[in-house]
């Protein structure tokens, strides 16, 4: 910590430094007291913890203690974990915490999404499934009608190959299939209140900032586009 902050005070930015807390067994075996570390030593003392202090860092513990000790319960915690079950899913399911997951994929999906390639092939997939959506209903069996339909079917299938390939020629994306999210993105969603690259994205924003979930449209539903009332935001 003193390398990553550049700092040998980083235990001031804490109210609670927690070491070797063993996640996900934190959240579940009430069994494991806190100890605090002899700062010489660093070996854990077996003084019973009855408080968490500021200038004092803590061995293992557990979830219960920890929330009895501190008040810090309910909606109002935001936690942050770099993984979907050890870290996210106990502190949402059980606790109620609001939690942020940092993903360091999501750094060179979003680069990617914003090349001008990607955007290209995105742009072909969305308009031949627009335009196969609105004429096939209404086509007859004409040979031409029926080989402007394959061209369409063709041009997304090849799009749709591409823009595979630009993830990951094998695996493709961390978040998306051809037909929908993948389960990882499927699960983050579930455990994840937020998600991120990096937290340091956070400073972009007030602390007061509310972050309000993108209402997706369901199949059955007529699609709305409010995007002009932000365009000359």
């Amino acid at each position: 910590m003193t390398h990553i902050l550049d700092s040998k005070d980083w235990r001031d930015l804490f109210h609670v430094v927690i070491a070797s807390a063993r996640k996900p067994s934190f959240y579940n075996d009430v069994n494991r007291p806190f100890r605090a570390l002899n700062p010489v030593s660093l070996a854990p003392t077996w003084r019973r913890v009855t408080q968490l202090s500021k200038d004092v860092v803590y061995h293992q513990g557990n979830m219960q203690e920890f929330i009895k000790m501190t008040g810090w319960s309910g909606d109002r915690v935001l936690y942050f974990g770099d993984h979907v079950y050890s870290d996210l899913a106990e502190p949402i399911l059980h606790h109620g915490w609001k939690t942020a997951a940092i993903i360091p994929e999501l750094e060179d999906e979003i680069k990617l999404e914003n090349s001008a390639v990607y955007k290209d092939n995105l742009s072909t997939l969305l308009a031949a499934e627009s335009l196969l959506q609105h004429y096939q209903a209404g086509t007859n069996a004409h040979p031409e009608h029926m080989a402007l339909l394959d061209k369409w079917k063709h041009e997304r299938n090849i799009s749709r190959k591409n823009m595979k390939e630009l993830y990951n020629a094998r695996f493709g994306s961390v978040f998306r299939t051809e037909r929908g999210p993948t389960y990882f993105c499927q699960r983050l969603g579930r455990y994840a209140s937020l998600y991120m690259s990096s937290l340091s994205h956070l400073n972009s924003y007030p602390p007061t900032y509310t972050f309000y979930p993108r209402r997706v449209s369901l199949p059955h539903e007529t699609f709305v586009n409010f995007d002009f009332l932000t365009a000359n935001v």
